[in-house]
């Protein structure tokens, strides 16, 4: 009979008989629970994720509600056309009394030409 190697016959030894065993069963008994331990992951990060797509959702809620307060509050602003049609109406008021009051000058100057005929 020839003399067999170390790891013949470690091979063939009852402790490596028995922890080949003792390995098939750890990992027939640790698979459900890493399974388990691997869907408990993937409920926390639907959870997650469903808690972020409602968070912005509420952030969307937000940003379009102070952009309505902010167009609410731009539409009223002084434009310059605006301003325009102020200039416009206080010019055509400063001609209308540049008008009246020279006719009131007129009208004194002529009651001022009688008195004093």
């Amino acid at each position: 009979m020839s003399e067999l190697s170390w790891a013949e016959r470690t091979v063939q030894g009852a402790w490596f008989t028995i922890l080949g065993r003792f390995a098939m069963v750890f990992v027939a008994g640790a698979a459900p629970i890493a399974g388990s331990m691997l869907w408990g992951i993937q409920q926390g990060q639907f959870q997650l994720d469903k808690k972020l797509e409602v968070g912005q959702a509420k952030t969307d809620a937000k940003i379009e509600a102070i952009q309505a307060t902010l167009t609410a509050l731009t539409s009223g602003r002084y434009t310059t056309s605006d301003a325009q049609r102020d200039f416009a109406l206080r010019d055509l008021k400063l001609d209308t009394l540049s008008t009246r009051l020279q006719d009131l000058e007129h009208e004194l100057r002529r009651k001022d030409g009688r008195n004093r005929n």
